[in-house]
């Protein structure tokens, strides 16, 4: 629970319907029913008391014969009358004081200048303008006072941008103050949401739209260009009607010996294209061989390098031959090549679970698109794995049915969504390019592949924290990789 900060429960004792529970920073009461209904959003009530008698970590709770409580504190005991004592389940309302774009108050700029009320302003469904090119925007917000003066309310907010859809919660917090450094061009939806006793106590959306400035407005673009275009035009078509009779022989002496010159360009690009690609993997091969004579002394290196060459083999000699897929069984070679390097680099950090020996060897040939399961793989290890302490685990999962083979690759990482936050999500390149085949495949097949992310499959049983990415794909047994004409 925010409110009550994420420490350690040292004291916990149920009374009259009520978990009772005490920490560092104060104490609560856990409404049993409410859980019963709604587990993982039961009905808290929590009272700090770190400016009065500091923590309630004593390990002490007492209840005496009248059915009160007594809790033991850092500078003191708390007694109370469960008989008196007053929940505060008041009900609470988002006020917004203010907002500010760019240091200038909004009502100020000529923007919402009707002096809307926090409940009025519910009412108003169209998006405010923005001045153009300010974007940097603050909004001040507090909750309505509720007559216990507890201060047991915390606001989230949201962005979402007409394009973005995914968009999560900010933490917790009661800071009065939601600070948005840039907004791009737009239309954007700003949720805060007031948090009361563990609970969603009030919503408020407010919309705004950004517009573009003069630089930003492809037509502005196109205008310019299209005009300078066309005086140019003009220009050149005067001079070249006044010349035309002297210039003539020569400008079409010049377009030939020009369109010969690109011909020949053209030519020796294609050429030198050529020669690289037969070039680059009898390049590649020759200097991994003569590592291999270099390091015979350490057999970890040589049996490295082995497997590296083995896998640019495989991906040059599909690509020289322009095809993008392959056998099931060289991809999970390529797979295993790739987890032996890094083992040899990193060291045992990953336990990898393959399919069974039978059943590779029953799919051995069916035909997949090119690094369809390394690329997953490569992903698990550098953006999931990696980034969470005590992950180890890499299962890859094959089965099959009448119709489709569906293929599993988990890990029990970080997950994408923590991944992308720390900025450790690739260029995406690996993925984009098996969307990209798999679009260009399904066009000529009846049944198609299909791939998509089930995320955070994991949780930590103490906190409830998710984590770990599933991929799932389905590719059919009986599909064409040849392209043909519609």
């Amino acid at each position: 629970m925010d409110e009550a900060g994420y420490s350690d429960v040292t004291l916990m004792k149920e009374h009259r319907g009520f978990l009772v529970f005490g920490n560092r920073y104060g104490y609560g009461f856990l409404n049993l029913a409410s859980q019963t209904r709604d587990p993982l959003h039961p009905n808290i009530f929590f009272y700090p008391t770190d400016n009065f008698l500091k923590s309630a970590d004593q390990n002490t709770i007492l209840i005496d014969s009248k059915g009160d409580v007594w809790i033991g504190q850092d500078l003191g005991v708390t007694r109370i009358d469960f008989d008196h004592f007053k929940f505060d389940s008041l009900p609470v309302y988002i006020i917004i004081d203010s907002v500010l774009v760019s240091g200038e108050n909004l009502d100020a700029a000529g923007h919402d200048a009707r002096g809307f009320s926090f409940v009025e302003r519910r009412k108003v469904a169209s998006p405010q303008r923005l001045p153009v090119l300010k974007r940097h925007l603050e909004i001040y917000v507090r909750p309505s006072f509720t007559g216990l003066l507890n201060d047991n309310v915390g606001f989230q907010y949201r962005l979402r941008h007409e394009n973005i859809q995914d968009t999560t919660w900010s933490a917790y917090s009661k800071r009065d103050r939601i600070v948005f450094s840039y907004l791009p061009p737009g239309n954007h939806h700003i949720d805060v949401r007031a948090i009361k006793n563990n609970q969603v106590a009030d919503t408020f959306t407010l919309n705004y739209q950004v517009p573009l400035s003069l630089s930003e407005n492809p037509l502005f673009w196109v205008c310019l260009i299209g005009g300078l275009s066309i005086l140019g035009a003009i220009v050149s078509w005067r001079i070249y009607r006044q010349q035309l009779s002297i210039k003539q022989t020569r400008l079409a002496l010049k377009e030939k010996e020009l369109a010969l010159s690109l011909q020949e360009r053209e030519k020796e690009q294609l050429q030198i294209k050529a020669i690289a690609n037969a070039l680059n993997p009898h390049f590649i091969n020759n200097s991994l061989q003569w590592l291999q004579s270099r390091v015979r002394k350490d057999p970890d290196a040589v049996r490295m390098i082995d497997r590296f060459s083995k896998n640019i083999h495989t991906v040059f000699v599909n690509s020289r031959q322009g095809k993008a897929y392959h056998a099931l069984g060289d991809e999970l070679e390529l797979v295993k090549n790739y987890l032996y390097i890094q083992k040899s680099r990193y060291g045992d950090f990953v336990d990898v679970t393959m399919p069974p020996d039978e059943l590779i060897a029953s799919l051995s040939d069916m035909q997949i698109p090119l690094m369809q399961i390394q690329i997953h793989v490569e992903n698990a290890i550098e953006h999931g794995l990696r980034h969470r302490p005590g992950a180890r685990k890499l299962n890859i999962y094959i089965q099959e049915n009448s119709a489709y083979v569906h293929i599993d690759i988990t890990d029990d990482g970080i997950g994408r969504l923590k991944s992308a936050e720390i900025g450790s999500h690739g260029t995406q390149q690996g993925t984009d390019m098996l969307k990209s085949l798999h679009a260009i495949f399904n066009k000529h097949n009846a049944l198609h592949i299909l791939s998509r992310y089930i995320d955070t499959p994991f949780s930590y049983p103490e906190t409830g924290e998710k984590y770990g990415t599933v991929v799932h794909i389905e590719i059919p047994k009986h599909y064409t990789y040849e392209l043909t004409e519609d």
